[in-house]
């Protein structure tokens, strides 16, 4: 019995001491989980710090950039910091938005510079349409004109050729001269106006 217990001590000896190196194995087994754990949350802690510095906070600065010219700032500019490829997208995002602020000036330029015309082309056709009123209102009047001066001029030249066939050579002839010489004369007068309402 003897035997059997020592066997039994050594068993359960060696059954300790392999506990014992389980344990120990088992804890440096679970420190160095930790361990790499720690170092991974630490990595992923540290690569998102790193992707919002370097990546996405450039990427919102052209996005916040890109909204502002979206609403007419062509003065919105992204921030270059680097040589990278945001900072190559930085500087062509910039380079755009220039463009489009000289081509917006200019175009405005063109607007106001074609309003301009506009508004001169207005006055000079409203100014045409009163030249061409005016034309008509002055060959009505030339018309209306011409034909009591037609009347008065044929009276005057029957009244002057009859004096003269009499004979008389007096006041009365020297009236019926001045009158259709002022008749003429007015007559010459709604030839001009006719000439320039035809204009």
């Amino acid at each position: 019995n003897t035997e059997f217990g020592n066997l039994n001590h050594l068993k359960t000896e060696k059954l300790r001491v392999v506990q014992n190196q389980t344990s120990a194995i088992a804890g440096t087994t679970y420190r160095a989980i930790s361990g790499l754990a720690a170092y991974l949350f630490a990595s992923l802690l540290i690569f998102i710090i790193l992707l919002r510095r370097l990546v996405l906070q450039p990427l919102r600065c052209i996005l916040d950039a890109t909204n502002r010219v979206r609403q007419g700032d062509f003065s919105a500019r992204a921030v270059e910091r680097r040589g990278d490829e945001l900072g190559e997208l930085a500087h062509a995002f910039n380079f755009m938005a220039a463009s489009l602020a000289e081509s917006y000036a200019g175009l405005e330029h063109k607007v106001i510079e074609r309003t301009r015309q506009l508004e001169t082309l207005q006055q000079q056709l409203i100014q045409s349409e009163k030249m061409s009123a005016v034309g008509h209102m002055l060959s009505g009047v030339a018309h209306e004109l011409n034909n009591p001066l037609t009347v008065i001029m044929g009276k005057t030249e029957l009244a002057m050729r009859r004096l003269r066939l009499a004979g008389i050579d007096n006041r009365e002839l020297q009236l019926m001269e001045e009158l259709h010489d002022q008749g003429d004369r007015c007559r010459k007068i709604v030839a001009s106006l006719l000439q320039f309402a035809r204009q």
